[in-house]
């Protein structure tokens, strides 16, 4: 059953189910969790690759959480010399 969920004919061809959830910017609720954990950790804010390397993800990975998290008013994405920062949103 997994497997034919985790493709899209169920024979081992086409995308992985992950990579399908990824491209409908569906992100794990745990993801985001962690991802205002951190920033709450951290002070409120931290550069985007640092914050990736935290949580040992991918810069991929983290961009689809961050836009969904941006989306929800959560998180707020500035540029501060050159470096992308990610701080928490005063409306959370």
């Amino acid at each position: 059953m997994h497997n034919k969920l985790a493709t899209k004919q169920g024979r081992g061809k086409g995308k992985a189910f992950s990579t399908v959830l990824h491209e409908m910017n569906m992100t794990d609720s745990s993801d985001q969790d962690r991802v205002l954990w951190t920033l709450t950790e951290h002070g409120g804010s931290v550069g985007k690759s640092d914050l990736a390397r935290r949580l040992q993800m991918r810069i991929n990975e983290l961009d689809v959480v961050l836009q969904e998290l941006e989306r929800a008013g959560k998180v707020k994405l500035t540029e501060a010399r050159g470096k992308l920062i990610v701080g928490l949103s005063d409306s959370r």
